[in-house]
This record gives C-alpha cells, sequence and structure tokens, in this order.
C-alpha cells in the first residue's frame, strides 16, 4: 500500500497560491515583487518533496488560470477565457 504520486495545492487561495499573486503578496523581500520572486516558495517547495520522494516518484503542481481577483492598480487588464459552443440544448453545459 502506498501513494502513487503528490499534488502541490497552489491554487484556490492555499498558501502556496497566495506566493503566487501579488494581490495577497505584498512581501519586499526574495518571496514579492518580481514573477520569478513569487514563484520562489512554489519552486522550493517543488524542489524539496522531489529530492525527498525521488524521480520516479510524480510531482504535480495545481495552479490557478486565474485567481479572478481585482486587478491591482496599474496592473494588466485581464479578460477571462469562455468556453462551451454557447447552446446548452447543444453541448450539454452552458457557455460561461
Amino acid at each position: 500500500m502506498g501513494f502513487d504520486g503528490v499534488q502541490i495545492h497552489a491554487a484556490h487561495g492555499h498558501l502556496v497560491s497566495q506566493f503566487l499573486t501579488p494581490h495577497t503578496n505584498r512581501r519586499t523581500d526574495e518571496y514579492g515583487g518580481s514573477l520569478d520572486n513569487r514563484m520562489r516558495l512554489p519552486r522550493e517547495v517543488f524542489r524539496a518533496i522531489c529530492t525527498r520522494v525521488g524521480d520516479d516518484f510524480p510531482v504535480l503542481l495545481k495552479l490557478n488560470g486565474t485567481d479572478m481577483l481585482p486587478r491591482p492598480r496599474g496592473g494588466p487588464a485581464f479578460t477571462p477565457c469562455r468556453s462551451g459552443t454557447g447552446s446548452s440544448s447543444n453541448s450539454g453545459s452552458s457557455a460561461a
């Protein structure tokens, strides 16, 4: 008995995801600011787990496509992606 892999949950406002978005990460040290700095903690967590479990064990990183949070003042505009065919009767789902 055991596990088939491990997933790092870096989405939905959990701790690791809070480092990724400038909306919640207001740090001024090496873990905040640029995208490269905000990626520092997820990279460190990923590398530490990989070191512990070995090269033959799957390590996944779950990320959001967007946090759907208000954009920071002066930040880039965001247009959410839409999917579906536009008709719920044809596709079994409705377009957002």
